[in-house]
């Protein structure tokens, strides 16, 4: 009987972890600089932060600049 209890609760544990949610595909960077000022302290830091999505687009990706008529005559 304690047997069957083990396999039942080893059963569950990989259920739950195949229903783990998944990474959300987002990554973020960050990025420190150095900078010079010219109040006190006179060096600080800075910082930019990049953040990217691997996640498939829903929508059909569309050009950025709206395309031109080129009259050729």
């Amino acid at each position: 009987m304690q047997f069957v209890y083990i396999i039942f609760v080893l059963a569950q544990i990989v259920t739950i972890m195949a229903l783990a949610p998944r990474d959300s595909g987002v990554v973020t960077a960050e990025r420190v600089y150095h900078t010079m000022i010219t109040q006190s302290p006179y060096m600080v830091d800075e910082t930019s932060t990049t953040t990217w999505t691997q996640s498939p687009s829903i929508t059909d990706s569309q050009a950025t600049v709206a395309p031109t008529s080129s009259a050729t005559a």
